[in-house]
């Protein structure tokens, strides 16, 4: 019975040993497969980068999850690549200018989880951010085509475009409070302020 037993504890062994390296076989073979695959993205998105820069086309790489990524001096964009963006005077509407403040914009992105970040700099000794009257604040926008051909001029009748608006005054709403007059003029008074509420300064909701 013993010489049983002792036969019946080895079988019992040798299964659960070959389960054990099945199982660790299992796991270095996923292991291996995810490093091949992780090597073939990394080569496909090298290639598509440098298709990208040959081109002349931004390069949006697909990153993880990275903190940071909303703020436009994180560490996060130094590694991304950019493109320059060629300004032309604005010629169409108040205020016309012969000559364009800015000369060129770098243009960064990136998706990341379905979003796309985008980062737009450009060189500006002075920023404007504030409430005033005949004076544009700092702003960029970025517009896309939803119909073929649509014009580039914020598109036209059935020529569909999307545009992502960005302000400094807005920014400065977000980060700080919402700006009014009093921001700038601290001793503004009105006696009389359509849809105030509260009292002075009268902050209009």
């Amino acid at each position: 019975m013993d010489r049983e037993k002792a036969i019946a504890l080895q079988f019992a062994g040798a299964v659960i040993a070959a389960i054990v390296l099945i199982g660790v076989g299992v796991e270095m073979a996923r292991r291996h497969q995810e490093q091949a695959d992780s090597a073939r993205r990394r080569e496909a998105a090298a290639a598509q980068r440098l298709a990208c820069e040959e081109a002349g086309v931004l390069f949006a790489p697909v990153v993880g999850e990275v903190a940071g990524a909303e703020e436009p001096l994180a560490d996060f964009w130094s590694g991304l690549p950019r493109i320059g963006v060629k300004m032309t005077p604005q010629a169409v509407t108040m205020p016309i200018l012969r000559e364009g403040t800015i000369d060129s914009v770098w243009l960064q992105c990136a998706l990341i989880e379905g979003d796309i970040v985008w980062r737009m700099t450009w060189g500006d000794s002075l920023p404007d951010w504030n409430v005033d009257a005949g004076r544009f604040t700092d702003a960029a926008a970025v517009q896309f085509p939803l119909t073929p051909s649509a014009s580039f001029m914020m598109g036209a009748a059935r020529q569909r475009v999307q545009i992502l608006h960005w302000k400094a005054l807005w920014q400065k709403d977000v980060d700080e409070h919402f700006q009014d007059v009093q921001d700038l003029y601290p001793n503004f008074w009105s006696d009389m302020y359509w849809f105030a509420a509260g009292s002075h300064p009268y902050p209009v909701p």
